[in-house]
């Protein structure tokens, strides 16, 4: 069965539009199920990975909650896995090998009597299945139609998907440059910022008292350094063989920003013509997690204290009365350390502390 024009524009709009987001399963079953007039249409993708998303359209409501209107038609009920993609299933094709299965079925459709249902497609551990439900019989239209989505959802399921994952990465990213002290800018050759992670912008505006809104000039609130900024991302985008910058954002926070081209500092961006900047934020030695230093280096929870505090800038004695010892335990405490891990002194204990990964802890410790 071909689409009809009005098929066209009222069903598959919903699947093609991206600004609609997590709102184009739920918008295109609605008007499936008004189209078909059918009690209920929905929509299982898996991936193998995350939790399974059901989308379900009801006579009288939408939900994308997966506990919400009960399980997926024919989840751990029907054969799904054993669907060709692209060919739609009347109920009783399903159900025939197992004379239970209609019972079990039933009991879970809640007033569902027959369904049709297509299996959009599998690639790798990406599935999907979608189903017309009725409280009558079906028809062979309904199968029809099915069938003819099946390919313009199957390209809505992937990018969805993808979309999902990307938004994971994303979100694991932010996390990442939070805990490092790290960040970036984007530029333009005329010093637009284009793109910038979240956590950069709510440092700058902390800095600079200026927000790095996108497609605007950064201000430093400084004429100079304004100026500086415009001129460094400049001559870097005019000359390949421009050797990267540093600049400080002095403010109320101090940040420093290393710029280098796109092309040259993250491959894949050669056509791109951007300026990078790579901010490192102050030292968060304050965020080193002597719990996560003691596993790191296999030494003792106190031992690790002290490691944190010496790299804090603290002297003996000052350590260890923060943690409640005299200064000669403070030194014995020091002098297992630098025995345990093949140290020669206090310089090279506090670069160990300082380049370990103890500073990805989610927050501050509390140090008596």
């Amino acid at each position: 069965m071909a689409l009809t024009s009005s098929d066209e524009t009222d069903l598959l709009i919903p699947l093609h539009d991206s600004s609609l987001e997590a709102g184009r399963f739920p918008e295109f079953l609605k008007r499936l199920r008004q189209r078909t007039r059918a009690a209920r249409a929905s929509l299982l993708v898996t991936d193998g990975v995350l939790s399974p998303l059901l989308y379900v359209a009801l006579a009288d409501a939408s939900t994308t909650d997966p506990s919400a209107g009960g399980n997926a038609p024919g989840a751990g009920v029907l054969p799904l896995e054993t669907m060709r993609p692209g060919r739609a299933y009347a109920l009783d094709e399903l159900t025939s090998a197992d004379p239970l299965l209609p019972a079990r079925h039933s009991e879970q459709a809640g007033g569902i009597v027959d369904e049709r249902l297509v299996r959009v497609m599998p690639q790798g551990t990406l599935s999907a299945w979608l189903s017309l439900g009725r409280t009558g019989p079906c028809s062979a239209t309904d199968s029809a139609l099915l069938s003819a989505l099946a390919p313009h959802l199957a390209v809505a399921v992937r990018s969805t998907a993808a979309a999902r994952f990307d938004a994971i990465g994303q979100a694991i990213t932010r996390a990442c440059l939070q805990r490092s002290a790290g960040g970036w800018l984007a530029f333009t050759a005329d010093g637009r910022v284009v793109a910038r992670d979240e956590s950069t912008a709510e440092r700058v505006l902390q800095a600079t008292g200026r927000l790095a809104r996108e497609g605007e000039r950064l201000s430093l609130g400084q004429p100079g350094a304004t100026r500086r900024l415009a001129e460094a991302v400049a001559a870097l985008a005019a000359d390949r063989q421009a050797p990267p910058c540093a600049l400080t954002l002095a403010g109320e926070t101090r940040i420093d920003l290393v710029l280098d081209r796109a092309d040259r500092a993250a491959p894949g961006l050669e056509e791109a013509g951007l300026v990078i900047g790579f901010c490192r934020f102050p030292d968060e030695s304050q965020n080193r997690s002597p719990a996560l230093l003691a596993d790191l280096l296999g030494i003792s929870r106190r031992e690790a204290e002290l490691a944190v505090l010496v790299s804090q800038g603290r002297s003996l004695k000052e350590a260890g009365a923060r943690m409640g010892l005299t200064e000669e335990t403070a030194r014995t405490y020091s002098k297992q350390l630098y025995a345990k891990l093949g140290l020669r002194g206090q310089a090279e204990l506090v670069r160990l502390v300082c380049d370990s990964g103890a500073a990805l802890a989610p927050t501050p410790p509390s140090i008596p």
